[in-house]
């Protein structure tokens, strides 16, 4: 069985997110703190990466529980991205390590913009990486 892949990770701003893609998921490693203008190209790859799979996506976003911390433009940024993609998000997870305040604050975040745009995608929260193994298959 052969997959469709991108040979290599694409960088979105010097060092703040590597996007790799199986198929029609989307891998981002946040490596630091997101910006707008970093969310904003990211939805670009989205947009071209939709022509070949009209069928939906799903987005397994990997990071710190710090790079949670984000200004209003950013949150903006995702609220537009997630409105935009719409129908088109099949399910979305997000793996970061950590408890207490931060994950409290990337847990809001992420449910406050899912309501805000009325999203039926399913979205998950995982501590590693491995737990999206059982998740996403289930409902991708």
């Amino acid at each position: 069985m052969t997959t469709d892949t991108d040979s290599s990770p694409t960088e979105l701003g010097p060092g703040v997110l590597s996007l790799s893609w199986v198929e029609n998921v989307a891998l981002l490693a946040w490596l630091n703190r997101p910006t707008a203008v970093v969310v904003e190209d990211m939805v670009r790859t989205f947009v071209e990466r939709r022509k070949r799979y009209p069928g939906g996506m799903s987005i397994v976003h990997i990071g710190q529980m710090s790079n949670a911390l984000i200004d209003a433009e950013t949150r903006e940024a995702f609220r537009r991205t997630t409105a935009e993609l719409g129908d088109y998000l099949v399910a979305v997870a997000f793996v970061a390590r950590g408890g207490g305040f931060m994950a409290s604050t990337l847990r809001s975040l992420v449910t406050g913009v899912m309501l805000v745009v009325r999203s039926t995608a399913p979205y998950r929260f995982h501590e590693h990486a491995v737990e999206v193994l059982t998740w996403l298959p289930e409902v991708h």
